[in-house]
């Protein structure tokens, strides 16, 4: 008897919690997409905390603003945080299957790297260092390309939005680097 009132204690309280977060599905369960929705959230976290830290620098510049500092801040706005928002949501957006983990892990990483050494490379004046992140930043819109490749019909429209951003950013890294030099 005392086993028959512990399982309808244990439905009662998974029902309970059903009905504050919502049916609990596995894997298989999930509606289509949700993962692949799920592996854009590193990215838009990160992509956040950039254009806060960009608006940091900028307000620290406010009693002696310079031109490093004023391009610092809006690198750290524009492309390591709005751009990161674009393309690592945009990727959950698109994408019909989520990238395997190692494949988000290498994007996340390669990305923010790469732009870490362009500002670190363009402030210092070291164009060794601004040439290679900047090819590695390069790779990295390549791999979020390459993870899009396969998509539904239905999101042709966000895929062609997609590209396009993966295109300005792309050809926005050499004529930053031409400036730079």
């Amino acid at each position: 008897m005392v086993l028959g009132r512990r399982v309808n204690a244990e439905t009662a309280a998974t029902a309970r919690c059903s009905e504050i977060t919502g049916p609990q599905v596995g894997p298989a369960e999930m509606p289509a997409g949700a993962g692949a929705r799920r592996s854009g959230v590193a990215f838009a976290a990160a992509g956040a905390m950039l254009v806060v830290v960009g608006g940091f620098v900028s307000a620290a510049g406010g009693e002696a603003p310079s031109r490093h500092l004023a391009w610092a801040s809006a690198y750290l706005v524009l492309v390591c945080g709005v751009a990161q928002i674009l393309v690592g949501g945009g990727q959950a957006l698109v994408a019909s299957d989520p990238p395997r983990r190692e494949i988000l892990v290498a994007q996340f990483c390669m990305f923010n790297l790469a732009n870490a050494g362009i500002l670190v490379g363009t402030l210092a004046g070291v164009t060794e260092l601004l040439d290679v992140a900047s090819a590695l930043l390069i790779v990295a819109l390549g791999l979020f390309a390459w993870t899009t490749r396969k998509v539904g019909r239905h999101r042709r429209r966000v895929l062609l939005g997609y590209r396009a951003i993966l295109v300005v950013l792309g050809v926005s890294v050499p004529i930053g680097v031409m400036l730079a030099h």
